[in-house]
């Protein structure tokens, strides 16, 4: 027993719903909430500038200091 075919009309009739209902569950505010950046205070950025000042300085220092050892038993 063979089943009967589908009429394209009706196939293309279904995705053009499908398309439709896919759109209206998605909500489009969840999508917008996840490209929404916060920024942080102009407090907490300028700890954090003045930290990374102080962990970079003494980074220089240990390097020249391992660099100098290694420059010396060589």
């Amino acid at each position: 027993m063979r089943m009967p075919m589908t009429p394209p009309d009706r196939i293309y009739m279904e995705l053009a719903n499908f398309t439709s209902n896919k759109e209206r569950f998605s909500s489009k505010k969840s999508s917008e909430k996840k490209k929404k950046i916060k920024t942080p205070n102009e407090e907490v950025v300028v700890d954090m500038i003045k930290n990374l000042r102080i962990e970079n300085s003494k980074g220089e220092k240990e390097v020249e200091i391992e660099i100098g050892s290694a420059v010396s038993t060589i």
